[in-house]
């Protein structure tokens, strides 16, 4: 929206202001439990969010009217956002799932889900920029790329294995979670936190809470480059119209990456606690970032 600005809390609320003057307009008011995320349509004041109490809310800003109630899921809606006309509504849940729906008659028509799926909850997605596919990282600390228009799972990626490979659905050796043993642990495993696609080439990055960015490469399927944090990665976000990529991460840093060579190009260390969220303007040149240490910070790339 241009005029209204939102936001979200785990009061299961969405507050609406008014963008120029910060006035309170009101108030969005439905899911049970707290709010895990929210997304504007891409052509109109209308907001959708999902809640840990495991539905989707979709909602007219203008008049505070709820448009549709998505309910299926059967574990908390971690992540979701609208295809990119604005005509379906992707949601990714603590269930393993993620559900394509039809907005207009509040019907799921697609689940992701079994064999060659997640194996545990869905975390983040990303769609492609011009294709009908999504990413959907998770708590099996792997990537899986389906279709939206077949419905069909493609492949995916092993993202905290040591050596990164990629999961072909039918192939029993490739189909298993990416869990790593050090001695003298328990079996741990890293969740994918954040996933990213690229617009001007087949280039694809995954982090998770193994310190890393990795990036790949659609077309041959194979890990270009790995890209270390001092601590879990947050997000990662390529940046509209170029190679170049952010991330951020508990380390209290935030940096800029060529992933094209895998070099680190620029990094702010402006935090006193872990970085929670990051924004990019991308014509105004600056990104916002938001931590732990209870201040965002507007910086200029």
């Amino acid at each position: 929206s241009d005029t209204m600005v939102a936001t979200a809390s785990y009061d299961a609320t969405i507050r609406l202001y008014n963008a120029s003057t910060g006035e309170f307009i009101r108030s969005l008011e439905g899911p049970s439990s707290e709010i895990e995320w929210m997304q504007w349509h891409p052509k109109g004041d209308v907001i959708a969010c999902g809640s840990e109490d495991g539905t989707a809310w979709i909602w007219d800003a203008s008049s505070g009217n709820c448009l549709a109630v998505l309910a299926g899921h059967e574990a908390p809606v971690a992540c979701g956002m609208f295809t990119h006309n604005g005509k379906r509504l992707l949601t990714g849940s603590l269930d393993g799932t993620v559900r394509l729906w039809d907005p207009r008659s509040s019907a799921c028509v697609h689940t992701f889900s079994g064999h060659n799926w997640h194996e545990a909850g869905v975390l983040c997605m990303d769609l492609h920029p011009t294709e009908p596919m999504v990413a959907a990282g998770g708590q099996d600390g792997t990537v899986r790329i389906g279709r939206l228009d077949t419905k069909k799972v493609l492949f995916g990626f092993n993202h905290n294995n040591e050596n990164p490979k990629v999961l072909i659905p039918g192939d029993a050796n490739s189909n298993t979670s990416s869990r790593i043993m050090r001695e003298g642990e328990e079996e741990v495993c890293c969740s994918v936190e954040s996933v990213s696609f690229c617009d001007t080439s087949s280039l694809f990055a995954s982090a998770g809470t193994d310190n890393t960015v990795k990036i790949w490469d659609l077309t041959t399927q194979a890990c270009r480059y790995i890209l270390g944090h001092n601590d879990s990665v947050v997000k990662v976000q390529f940046i509209p119209g170029s190679t170049f990529l952010i991330s951020c991460s508990s380390d209290k840093t935030c940096r800029v990456w060529d992933a094209r060579s895998g070099k680190e190009v620029k990094i702010a260390a402006v935090h006193k606690d872990m970085i929670l969220d990051f924004a990019y303007k991308p014509e105004a040149g600056v990104l916002v970032t938001s931590s732990d240490d209870k201040t965002c910070r507007v910086l200029a790339m």
